[in-house]
């Protein structure tokens, strides 16, 4: 099955390149350096928060731990452990569909074993 939706995430670089670093995804109505408007995954997906998958440039699946998903709030606070973000900076791709089924290998609350692979 395919993933519906998809929203992408610019990662902006550090003064040196950072390999697997655990890194802040903070879903809301005014995410990121930007400021765009993530709450139509809350709206897709209300109180499941697991039907969601994050990918680096090379499509490489990551691992994910919700700190926090605040759904009457369209707010998320999510980790996720990006395999290198160069100097210049890397684009993630958060994907997320109702119809599919809970990513447990991948996405986990605190303490499982997905969200423990993001500080690994």
């Amino acid at each position: 099955m395919a993933w519906n939706n998809s929203i992408t995430l610019n990662v902006s670089g550090a003064g040196s390149e950072l390999s697997n670093f655990p890194l802040m995804v903070y879903l809301s109505s005014a995410s990121g350096v930007t400021d765009f408007d993530s709450t139509d995954v809350f709206t897709e997906l209300t109180s499941a928060s697991k039907k969601i998958k994050i990918e680096d440039k090379n499509s490489n699946q990551l691992y994910v731990e919700i700190e926090r998903w605040d759904n009457s709030n369209n707010e998320a606070w999510l980790w996720t452990k990006v395999p290198t973000i160069p100097t210049s900076g890397t684009i993630l791709t958060l994907y997320y569909d109702s119809s599919e089924a809970d990513n447990d290998t991948y996405v986990g609350d605190t303490g499982s074993a997905p969200a423990s692979a993001v500080w690994s």
